[in-house]
C-alpha cells in the first residue's frame, strides 16, 4: 500500500507523524512524506525509510527594515516575542497575538501554494490513502476520491471541541467555572477558531471546491480522525468519542541517531544519583534568560541533566552538573533518566508518559497550557507558571517529585502498559482497512 504523510512545519507533530510512519512501514507499507521543502534537512535520517519529497512554500516575506541586517535566528526571536510567547500575559492573548503572526499567516499562504504541487504529485504517485496533521487541509485532499484521515498531534481538546470540557488553549481546570469557560471559548473562536475556517472555506473557494461542512476548527475527517494522547490523561472519562476516532497513547519515532551517557556526566555520577532531562523546545530555548536562569538555580541541586539546548546553544553556557546540544536525540535519553522538565509540547508529553516518567510542565502558549493542567489534575507530576515560579519552589518540586517512589513506580507501570499496547497497531489495521475498502467500492 502508498500512503502520503502530508504534516504541517512543526517539529513536534513532524516528530509523532515519522513514529506512525515507522510503524506503517514495519507493516510492509510504502511511505511518502509530502513536507515543506525547508524541512528536508530534518527528514534526511529517515531517507532510507521513507520517500521525502519536498513542496515549494511562498517566498519568505522582506524583513522590517529594522531586522534586514539580522541574522535568520534573531529574526524568528523576535517573531515569538511579538507573538508574546515569552511574556507574563494571559494565554487567550498569545493566541490573539500568534493569529496575526508571520507563521499562521504561511499557514494559509503555504497551503495556497502547496495545492497545485499536492495535486501533480497524486497523478505521478497515485497513494492509496492520506494522512494529513495540517490546521488548513488542501481541498483536493478533502475531496479526492482517495480515503483521507486527520492525524491530531496537539492536546485533544482542540479535536473535541465539547463545551463539557475545557476550551483549547487554555489554563482552565476540568472542575472550573463553567461561565469562564464560556467567556474563554467565545474569545477563541473570535480572534483563532473563525479565522482559520474563514481561511479554509477562500482556499477551498480559489481552487474550485466546496467549503467543508460544520467545520468548528480542524478539519475532521468523516473517515477516520486518529489523535496522540496517553489513556490515563485523556478526556474520555467526561465524554463518550465517536467510533471514527482512535487514540494512540504515544507515536514515539525510532530516532537514528545513537546516544551514550556522555562522559563528562557519566563519570560525575555515582551509584543512586539521579539524571535529569530538560528540554523547552525550539521555541522555548530561544528564551536567553529562561535557559540561563535554569542553569543558575539547576547548577545548586545533587542532580545531573541533559540539556536540549536549542537554536541559542553557542550563547550560554551549562553548568558542570549538565550536558547538553542543540539537538539531542530524545526517545534515546527519556529512557536514561529519572525527571524530565518540559514546556508541554504535546510529543514531549506523550513521549515522557510512554517511558514512565515524572513531570513538571511550565507551559509557554497555545496546547502546553491544556496539557501542563491534565498533567497537574491527574498527578503525573507539578505545573509551575513560568513567570511566577521561584528559585526554591523549583528546587522543592523536583526534590519532592524524583522522590516519590510511589509516584515513580505508577508512571513506570504505566509507561509499561504503553510499550506493550497495541494501539498503534490498531490505528494501522484501521488505515489499511479504510484503503482496502475504498478500492472495493
Amino acid at each position: 500500500m502508498k500512503i502520503f504523510i502530508h504534516v504541517m512545519d512543526l517539529v513536534g507533530p513532524q516528530n509523532a507523524c515519522i513514529g506512525l510512519g515507522q510503524q506503517l512501514v514495519q507493516r510492509g507499507h510504502q511511505v511518502i512524506f509530502l513536507v515543506n521543502e525547508n524541512f528536508l534537512k530534518k527528514f534526511q535520517p529517515y531517507s532510507n525509510q521513507f520517500k521525502i519529497l519536498g513542496l515549494k512554500p511562498v517566498a519568505d516575506e522582506e524583513p522590517d527594515e529594522n531586522e534586514k541586517n539580522l541574522q535568520p535566528i534573531q529574526i524568528l526571536i523576535n517573531s515569538f516575542i511579538r507573538m508574546g510567547l515569552f511574556d507574563p500575559i494571559k494565554p487567550i492573548e498569545k493566541i490573539h497575538r500568534m493569529i496575526d503572526s508571520k507563521f499562521i499567516r504561511n499557514l494559509g499562504a503555504n497551503a495556497e501554494a502547496f495545492e497545485p504541487q499536492i495535486r501533480m504529485l497524486i497523478e505521478q504517485e497515485k497513494p492509496d490513502i492520506f494522512l494529513v496533521d495540517a490546521k488548513i487541509m488542501s481541498p483536493c485532499i478533502m475531496n479526492s476520491s482517495i480515503p483521507w484521515v486527520y492525524v491530531f498531534c496537539a492536546n485533544p481538546l482542540g479535536l473535541f471541541t465539547d463545551e463539557r470540557l475545557p476550551p483549547f488553549s487554555s489554563d482552565l481546570p476540568i472542575d472550573g467555572d463553567r461561565k469562564e469557560w464560556q467567556e474563554y471559548r467565545q474569545i477563541l473562536h473570535q480572534k483563532y477558531f473563525d479565522k482559520v475556517v474563514a481561511r479554509q472555506r477562500e482556499i477551498c473557494e480559489k481552487f474550485g471546491y466546496p467549503p467543508p461542512k460544520d467545520q468548528v476548527f480542524f478539519p475532521r475527517s468523516p473517515l477516520l480522525n486518529i489523535y496522540q494522547f496517553p489513556k490515563e490523561l485523556d478526556y474520555d472519562d467526561t465524554i463518550k468519542l465517536p467510533e471514527h476516532y482512535q487514540r494512540v497513547d504515544a507515536f514515539v519515532r525510532d530516532d537514528p541517531e545513537p546516544f551514550e551517557l556522555p562522559d563528562k556526566i557519566r563519570k560525575q555520577m555515582k551509584p543512586g544519583d539521579k539524571l535529569i532531562f530538560l528540554s523547552m523546545g525550539s521555541m522555548g530555548s530561544c528564551n536567553l534568560e529562561l535557559m540561563k536562569r535554569f542553569v543558575r538555580v539547576l547548577s545548586k541541586t545533587p542532580y545531573y541533566y541533559l540539556v536540549s539546548m536549542g537554536p541559542l546553544y553557542d550563547q550560554y553556557e551549562l553548568s558542570d552538573n549538565m550536558w547538553g546540544g542543540p539537538y539531542v536525540p530524545q526517545t534515546k535519553i527519556l529512557p536514561l533518566v529519572d525527571l524530565v522538565i518540559f514546556h508541554g509540547g504535546n510529543n514531549t508529553l506523550t513521549e515522557t508518559v510512554y517511558f514512565g516518567k515524572p513531570m513538571i510542565v511550565i507551559p509557554l502558549f497555545y496546547d502546553q497550557y491544556n496539557n501542563a493542567q491534565r498533567v497537574q489534575e491527574k498527578n503525573f507530576g507539578r505545573r509551575l507558571d513560568q513567570h511566577q515560579f521561584t528559585d526554591e519552589q523549583l528546587i522543592d518540586t523536583i526534590d519532592k517529585l524524583i522522590n516519590d517512589n510511589e509516584l515513580c513506580e505508577r508512571l513506570k507501570r504505566i509507561g509499561q502498559r504503553i510499550r506493550t499496547s497495541q494501539a498503534k497497531d490498531l490505528a494501522c489495521e484501521r488505515i489499511e482497512q479504510l484503503a482496502k475498502s475504498s478500492k472495493q467500492n
